[in-house]
């Protein structure tokens, strides 16, 4: 097994958390924040690429407005991803 996730979750640590963090997202790889409308979350999601994309990666941003999506039974907005938008 590769020791890509865990240099990648060290970079994440040392260069991404401490930018968000600093502009009130959490702490994961999907990292969310309520908008400063208050109508919604902003998502920050990053991904480490696997086979044919080793060693690279994406970062996938979104905001989740409730009414925008069908409603997902049981969804707290807190766990709310990218994928959800």
């Amino acid at each position: 097994m590769s020791d890509a996730p865990l240099v990648f979750d060290r970079a994440l640590r040392a260069l991404i958390v401490p930018a968000l963090a600093e502009r009130a997202f959490d702490r994961s790889r999907t990292f969310r924040r309520t908008a400063p409308d208050q109508a919604g979350v902003e998502i920050a999601n990053f991904q480490l690429g696997e086979r044919s994309l080793a060693g690279k990666f994406t970062v996938n941003l979104a905001v989740y407005k409730p009414g925008d999506a069908p409603d997902i039974p049981g969804l707290d907005v807190r766990e709310v991803r990218e994928y959800h938008c």
